[in-house]
Protein backbone atom coordinates (compact mmCIF):
# COMPACT_ATOMS: atom_id res chain seq x y z
CA UNK A 1 0.00 0.00 0.00
CA UNK A 2 1.71 3.17 -1.16
CA UNK A 3 0.55 6.69 -0.39
CA UNK A 4 1.85 10.08 -1.34
CA UNK A 5 1.25 13.12 0.82
CA UNK A 6 1.32 16.44 -1.03
CA UNK A 7 2.06 19.36 1.27
CA UNK A 8 2.94 23.04 1.05
CA UNK A 9 6.74 22.91 0.89
CA UNK A 10 6.96 26.58 1.80
CA UNK A 11 5.35 25.94 5.18
CA UNK A 12 7.81 24.88 7.93
CA UNK A 13 4.96 23.56 10.09
CA UNK A 14 3.66 21.46 7.18
CA UNK A 15 7.09 19.93 6.54
CA UNK A 16 7.68 19.22 10.23
CA UNK A 17 4.13 18.01 10.91
CA UNK A 18 3.95 15.67 7.92
CA UNK A 19 7.23 13.98 8.85
CA UNK A 20 6.06 13.64 12.47
CA UNK A 21 2.72 12.21 11.30
CA UNK A 22 4.48 9.78 8.95
CA UNK A 23 6.76 8.53 11.76
CA UNK A 24 3.96 8.35 14.35
CA UNK A 25 1.92 6.10 12.07
CA UNK A 26 4.96 4.07 11.01
CA UNK A 27 4.41 4.98 7.37
CA UNK A 28 7.99 5.80 6.38
CA UNK A 29 8.21 2.79 4.06
CA UNK A 30 4.64 2.98 2.75
CA UNK A 31 4.44 6.70 2.03
CA UNK A 32 6.22 9.54 0.38
CA UNK A 33 5.99 13.24 1.17
CA UNK A 34 6.15 15.60 -1.80
CA UNK A 35 5.84 19.33 -2.15
CA UNK A 36 2.72 20.21 -4.12
CA UNK A 37 4.75 22.73 -6.13
CA UNK A 38 6.42 19.78 -7.94
CA UNK A 39 3.09 18.81 -9.52
CA UNK A 40 1.02 21.69 -10.97
CA UNK A 41 -2.26 19.74 -10.85
CA UNK A 42 -1.77 18.76 -7.19
CA UNK A 43 -0.65 22.29 -6.31
CA UNK A 44 -3.79 23.78 -7.91
CA UNK A 45 -5.99 21.24 -6.12
CA UNK A 46 -4.24 21.83 -2.79
CA UNK A 47 -4.85 25.57 -3.10
CA UNK A 48 -8.46 25.02 -4.19
CA UNK A 49 -9.23 22.69 -1.26
CA UNK A 50 -6.93 24.55 1.19
CA UNK A 51 -5.73 21.14 2.33
CA UNK A 52 -2.91 18.70 2.10
CA UNK A 53 -3.60 15.81 -0.25
CA UNK A 54 -3.16 12.10 0.25
CA UNK A 55 -3.02 10.15 -3.00
CA UNK A 56 -3.34 6.38 -2.72
CA UNK A 57 -1.53 3.90 -4.95
CA UNK A 58 -4.79 3.50 -6.90
CA UNK A 59 -5.02 7.26 -7.47
CA UNK A 60 -7.77 8.08 -4.96
CA UNK A 61 -7.44 11.53 -3.38
CA UNK A 62 -8.23 12.36 0.24
CA UNK A 63 -8.16 15.76 1.92
CA UNK A 64 -8.02 17.18 5.44
CA UNK A 65 -9.18 14.99 8.29
CA UNK A 66 -10.41 12.34 5.84
CA UNK A 67 -6.78 11.94 4.70
CA UNK A 68 -5.69 11.48 8.31
CA UNK A 69 -8.42 8.88 8.81
CA UNK A 70 -7.34 6.99 5.69
CA UNK A 71 -3.68 6.98 6.76
CA UNK A 72 -4.59 5.71 10.24
CA UNK A 73 -6.65 2.89 8.69
CA UNK A 74 -3.61 1.70 6.73
CA UNK A 75 -0.95 2.22 9.37
CA UNK A 76 1.35 -0.76 9.85
CA UNK A 77 0.90 -0.14 13.59
CA UNK A 78 -2.12 -2.37 14.01
CA UNK A 79 -3.12 -0.91 17.37
CA UNK A 80 -3.70 2.44 15.63
CA UNK A 81 -6.01 0.92 13.03
CA UNK A 82 -8.62 0.40 15.74
CA UNK A 83 -9.15 4.17 15.77
CA UNK A 84 -10.09 4.38 12.08
CA UNK A 85 -13.73 3.14 12.45
CA UNK A 86 -14.26 5.68 15.24
CA UNK A 87 -12.66 8.42 13.14
CA UNK A 88 -15.12 7.64 10.31
CA UNK A 89 -18.16 8.44 12.47
CA UNK A 90 -19.84 11.57 11.16
CA UNK A 91 -19.57 13.57 14.45
CA UNK A 92 -15.87 12.70 14.75
CA UNK A 93 -15.31 13.65 11.09
CA UNK A 94 -16.98 17.02 11.67
CA UNK A 95 -14.95 17.76 14.79
CA UNK A 96 -11.74 16.45 13.22
CA UNK A 97 -12.24 18.57 10.10
CA UNK A 98 -12.96 21.65 12.21
CA UNK A 99 -9.71 21.10 14.13
CA UNK A 100 -7.88 20.50 10.84
CA UNK A 101 -9.22 23.80 9.47
CA UNK A 102 -8.21 25.64 12.66
CA UNK A 103 -4.69 24.28 12.28
CA UNK A 104 -4.70 25.26 8.59
CA UNK A 105 -5.44 28.91 9.32
CA UNK A 106 -2.88 28.87 12.16
CA UNK A 107 0.00 27.63 9.98
CA UNK A 108 1.91 30.95 9.98
CA UNK A 109 1.95 31.03 13.78
CA UNK A 110 2.64 27.30 14.13
CA UNK A 111 5.52 27.58 11.66
CA UNK A 112 7.25 29.96 14.09
CA UNK A 113 7.05 27.31 16.83
CA UNK A 114 8.67 24.38 15.01
CA UNK A 115 12.43 23.73 14.90
CA UNK A 116 14.32 25.99 12.51
CA UNK A 117 15.48 22.92 10.53
CA UNK A 118 11.87 21.96 9.68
Amino acid sequence: MGMTFYIDGGCPFCRWGSRLFQRALGLQRQSDIRFSSTDPAMHRLMREKNSWILRTSSGELHFGFAAITYAVAYSPRTWLRWFAPLMRLRPVQRIGQAIYELITISRPLLSKLVPASA
